[in-house]
C-alpha cells in the first residue's frame, strides 16, 4: 500500500519499488482500501525483498515487525547506515523502540518529532552527521568459512564516542 500511495503522489519523479516479507497474492483488503481513494493496485504482484534486483535504496518504509527485521538484515548485508524519524510517537511505544533499534544497530540515529514542520532541522542534522563520518577498516583474523553475522565492539579512549554498526556479514 505504501509503495502504491507514494507512486501515486510522486508520479514519475522518484523510483519506488515494493517488496514484502514473502511473495504471494495481493491482499484483497489492501486492494479495496486503495480502490476507495482511486488507486488501482489490483494487478500488483507482491514480491519478497529477495526478489529485488537493485538494493541501492535511499529510503525503506516498513509497516510490519517481520518486515522491519528483514530491513535490518538487508541493512547489515549491504552495510547501510539507517537514520529513522518517528512522527508523533508515544515515548514508550513499540514503534519507537523498533526505530531506535534499527538506527542503533546500523550506526545511525533516531529522531522523534511532534510535527512534520520539524523535518527540515532533522534533515540538516542528518546531513551534517553524514558529512562528518569516517571509515575504519578491519580484517578479521578468524579464518572460518562462516558467513553468519559477526558482532563488532568499538571502544574509544579519552572520553570519545563512536557510533558504529552492530556487526557485519563477511
Amino acid at each position: 500500500m505504501a509503495a502504491h500511495l507514494l507512486k501515486h503522489l510522486a508520479r514519475n519523479r522518484i523510483y519506488v519499488e515494493s517488496a514484502g516479507v514473502r511473495p504471494g497474492a495481493p491482499d484483497p483488503f489492501a486492494v479495496a482500501v486503495m480502490e476507495e481513494i482511486g488507486i488501482d493496485m489490483s494487478a500488483h504482484v507482491p514480491k519478497s525483498i529477495g526478489d529485488l534486483h537493485d538494493l541501492s535504496f535511499d529510503l525503506i518504509v516498513t509497516l510490519a515487525p517481520e518486515a522491519q527485521h528483514k530491513a535490518l538484515e538487508l541493512a547489515h548485508r549491504e552495510n547501510v547506515t539507517v537514520y529513522t524519524i518517528g512522527i508523533d510517537l508515544k515515548k514508550a511505544s513499540a514503534g519507537r523502540r523498533r526505530l531506535t533499534q534499527l538506527a542503533e544497530e546500523t550506526g545511525g540515529s533516531s529522531f522523534f518529532i511532534e510535527t512534520v514542520a520539524e523535518l527540515a532541522s532533522i534533515y540538516q542534522r542528518i546531513e551534517k552527521e553524514i558529512r562528518s563520518q569516517y571509515l575504519i577498516a578491519y580484517q578479521s583474523s578468524h579464518g572460518t568459512a562462516d558467513d553468519g553475522f559477526r558482532l563488532v565492539d568499538v571502544k574509544v579512549r579519552s572520553g570519545g564516542e563512536a557510533r558504529t554498526l552492530r556487526g557485519y556479514y563477511p
